[in-house]
């Protein structure tokens, strides 16, 4: 499975999806979940290193971009984790 890179992170497609799902579950604009998401108890451990960065918001939502992105491109039932 494809992953998504942003800086020195790589996650899986996935792992992304997981993150985006928590982002966007109680239907908060992006930049505030985003900037939210590392005081959030239900963040997937595989995410907290991404905690420790100054600009750690701005890597979540390049992470989800890029999962949106990929998405569309395949915007096909069979594809894993379309939207």
């Amino acid at each position: 499975m494809k992953g998504q890179k942003v800086g020195k992170f790589t996650y899986l497609l996935d792992q992304v999806l997981k993150l985006m799902d928590l982002l966007f579950e109680n239907g908060k604009d992006l930049e505030l979940a985003a900037s939210e998401a590392c005081h959030n108890p239900k963040l997937p451990d595989e995410f907290h290193p991404v905690c420790t960065e100054n600009d750690a918001p701005d890597i979540f939502i390049k992470l989800v971009q890029a999962a949106m992105d990929e998405c569309e491109v395949c915007a096909n039932a069979a594809c894993p984790g379309c939207l």
